[in-house]
């Protein structure tokens, strides 16, 4: 998968992160999965958890501890209709579009889907100071309507 042998995700930017938590995760859910492989790595690599991967594309294959959905994240239907059909997750890796605009409305979105003490992971290509400010307004104005937001939100840089 990508996100190990190429860039080497795990183990330059997740390891320190998840080690400390990698058999409490029970709900992991990848956004962008573009091939399977990388929803089977998170599955083996949290051994309690079932991954929920989405895509743009179907899926057909089957396998243990994972449920792949056909789902657009720049679509505000698609995006909410997942939401309302899924339990809480411990994370969430938004690995999609990598367009600020989508990155945004999905963190929007996905934010509420976190259980307490979550973590939203992010990554980012080209973005500019107005998306950030853009994101810290949206992360106030969550933290402002909710009673007890205990969740952790990071952004990953691609150089």
């Amino acid at each position: 998968t990508d996100k190990e042998s190429c860039h080497n995700y795990i183990s330059n930017y997740y390891e320190k992160t998840m080690s400390p938590i990698r058999n409490e995760v029970k709900r992991f859910c990848e956004i962008g999965i573009d091939q399977l492989s990388s929803v089977k790595m998170w599955r083996d690599y949290f051994p309690n958890a079932t991954v929920v991967g989405c895509d743009v594309r179907d899926f057909e294959e089957k396998e243990d501890r994972i449920e792949i959905i056909k789902m657009d994240q720049s679509k505000e239907d698609e995006l909410d209709n997942f939401c309302s059909q899924q339990e809480s997750f411990d994370i969430i890796l938004d690995d999609g579009s990598h367009m600020n605009e989508h990155v945004i409305y999905s963190f929007e979105h996905l934010f509420e889907s976190l259980k307490s003490g979550g973590l939203l992971l992010t990554h980012l290509i080209n973005f500019c100071i107005s998306s950030l400010l853009r994101i810290i307004s949206i992360l106030l104005n969550l933290c402002n309507n909710s009673h007890s937001v205990q969740r952790e939100w990071i952004f990953l840089w691609h150089i």
